[in-house]
C-alpha cells in the first residue's frame, strides 16, 4: 500500500521513520497493527498479530475476499496491479473449493475486478505474471495461461481466454516464479518428507504445449533444484537471485537464493502463513499471508493481508 493513503496512515503513526519527500520510498510501519487498506473482515474482532520483521514492512491491505472465505494463495505484479490468486475454504480440512483471482490496485488495496477459474481448478497457488497480458496460475497438476483482460471483461475463465496445460510424470506446480525466459515451478512436500523440488522451463517451451495441446514432465525443464521442505511462493529478483518462502501454522521465513545451486545465501523470519511472493518493477517484494483467512483463524497468527517488503530493511 503506497501513494496517498499510504501516506496518510503512516505520517499518523508516530513511530514510522522519516523519509525525505520525493524519495518515493514509503515509510516502514511502526507496527503490524496499523490499519490495512482495503475491506476488513467481519468474521472476527481479532487484532492483527504483531510479526517478525515489521520493521521492513512498506504497506498493506486485507485480502480480498475475506468474509466469502477465500484463502489467499498467489500473488503476481503485472500491467501496474497485483493480481491475488485464492480458492474458497472455511474448514480446515477442506483444502479444495472454486478458484477466484483478484485484480488489486497496489497502492490503495482497492479491488479492480476478478474473475473465476474454470472447475477443473481447486486450489489456485503460484502465480507468476508472463508477457504481453498474459498471467500464469498453478493448482498441483495443471498450470493455467489466462489473457487477464478478457478474463476480467468476463468475470471468468472463457475457451479464448484460458488455456491450461496438463503436468505429468513427478513434476507439480504449488507455486511458481518467473524470470529470465523461464518459468519456476515449484513442488510443496512437508517437513517430514524432506526437501522440494523447483523446475525450470523455458517460457516458450510452456507456451508452445499450451497451444499444441501437450503436456508437460520433468524431462522438458532444463534445471532443477532442490528446495527447503515447505515452500511456498518463489520470485526472481532484478539480479537474478531466487527468493522463497516456506510457511505453516507456526511457521513463516523468507530465502535469499542462489538460482544456479541452490544454496541458501541469507534467511529471514516472516509472518506465519505467508505464501506466494512477486517482486515489482521498483524492486518491492510483495507477499501475502493465509494466516487469519476464514479457514486457519485458528491459528495463533492473525495477517490475512497482502503486504510490501523491502528487503534491504530486512534482519
Amino acid at each position: 500500500m503506497r501513494g496517498p493513503i499510504a501516506l496518510a496512515l503512516l505520517i499518523a503513526a508516530s513511530a514510522c521513520a522519516q523519509v525525505p519527500q520525493g524519495s518515493g520510498v514509503p515509510s516502514p510501519l511502526a507496527s503490524a497493527r496499523l490499519a490495512p487498506a482495503g475491506k476488513a473482515p467481519t468474521y472476527t474482532d481479532r487484532a492483527l498479530s504483531t510479526v517478525p520483521n515489521a520493521q521492513a514492512l512498506r504497506g498493506h491491505f486485507w485480502v480480498p475476499g475475506l468474509d466469502d472465505a477465500y484463502v489467499p494463495q498467489g500473488v503476481a505484479f503485472g500491467d501496474s496491479a497485483l493480481w491475488v490468486a485464492t480458492y474458497r475454504s472455511a474448514d480446515p480440512a477442506q483444502d479444495r473449493g472454486p478458484c477466484r483471482v483478484f485484480r488489486v490496485d497496489p497502492d490503495s488495496g482497492a479491488v479492480g475486478g476478478y474473475f473465476d477459474l474454470p472447475p477443473e481448478c481447486g486450489h489456485a497457488g503460484g502465480t507468476a505474471w508472463g508477457r504481453d497480458g498474459t498471467l500464469y496460475v498453478a493448482d498441483t497438476h495443471v498450470l493455467f495461461r489466462i489473457r487477464v483482460a478478457d478474463a476480467l471483461r468476463a468475470g471468468r475463465c472463457t475457451p479464448t481466454s484460458c488455456q491450461s496445460l496438463k503436468l505429468s510424470g513427478v513434476i507439480t506446480a504449488h507455486f511458481l516464479a518467473h524470470g529470465n525466459g523461464a518459468l519456476w515451478i515449484g513442488e510443496y512436500t512437508r517437513a517430514r518428507d524432506g526437501p522440494g523440488r523447483l523446475w525450470r522451463v523455458p517460457l516458450e517451451t510452456i507456451d508452445a504445449l499450451v497451444e499444441r495441446g501437450g503436456t508437460l514432465d520433468q524431462s522438458l525443464a532444463v534445471a532443477t533444484l532442490s528446495v527447503a521442505a515447505q515452500s511456498q511462493g518463489a520470485a526472481i529478483a532484478a539480479d537474478g537471485a531466487l527468493w522463497l518462502t516456506q510457511s505453516g501454522g507456526t511457521l513463516g521465513r523468507l530465502q535469499r537464493v542462489d538460482s544456479a545451486s541452490g544454496k541458501v545465501l541469507a534467511e529471514y523470519a516472516m509472518p506465519a502463513g505467508i505464501e506466494d511472493i512477486e517482486f515489482a518493477p521498483d524492486g518491492t517484494l510483495w507477499a501475502t499471508s493465509e494466516a487469519g483467512s476464514q479457514r486457519w483463524n485458528r491459528w495463533a497468527t492473525f495477517f490475512p493481508l497482502v503486504f510490501a517488503i523491502d528487503t534491504a530493511a530486512l534482519r
